[in-house]
């Protein structure tokens, strides 16, 4: 009789060894698959930093494809506006004064736009810069989370490497207890 709780408790502690290995093995193969994600993840995170820090990111505005066009827009608006200017001055009979005051006025139109337009190019290049800083403190977050998560599996392995441990050689103590006796 003892000697069969012996063979049980020996087949015991082996199962359980097997199980454990068995756990070790998903875990590792979780672990693997969640890293490669991670790693993906963290890939792409920097590849839209390295995107943030290219140069034309913080080009001014007005040498863009798009403030170049609003400028030749603003100086055609302007030069049409000269033209017709002086078509009205030339058929109304207006005086020189009269013309040189339209004209002071379609600079300034002009220098406002201009104004606006170099705001927007500063604006622009503060916003590229917040979202470099932005992307760049999520970056790290997510590398320190990562790196946590890591060593809490790391963790949570050892100690079920150290109870299965603790688990089979209580079972092989038993056994050995009964064969002794």
């Amino acid at each position: 009789m003892l000697l069969a709780g012996g063979i049980a408790a020996g087949i015991g502690g082996l199962a359980n060894l097997y199980g454990n290995y068995r756990a070790g093995r998903e875990a590792r193969s979780g672990r693997r698959a969640y890293e490669g994600q991670m790693n993906q993840h963290l890939s792409q995170q920097e590849g839209d930093i390295n995107r943030l820090l290219a140069p034309d990111a913080y080009q001014n505005f007005t040498d863009t494809g798009q403030g170049q066009a609003m400028l030749e827009a603003t100086r055609g608006q302007l030069q049409r506006n000269i033209q017709q200017l002086q078509g009205n001055v030339a058929r109304g009979g207006g005086t020189t004064e009269a013309q040189m005051a339209g004209l002071s006025a379609t600079n300034q139109g002009y220098g406002d736009i201009m104004n606006r337009m170099a705001a927007h190019g500063a604006q622009h290049q503060q916003n590229a810069r917040q979202q470099l800083m932005f992307a760049r403190s999520n970056l790290g977050a997510q590398r320190t989370g990562h790196a946590q998560n890591l060593y809490s599996m790391s963790q949570q392995r050892a100690g079920q490497m150290s109870n299965a441990g603790a688990q089979a050689g209580g079972a092989f103590t038993n056994l050995a207890d009964i064969l002794m006796q």
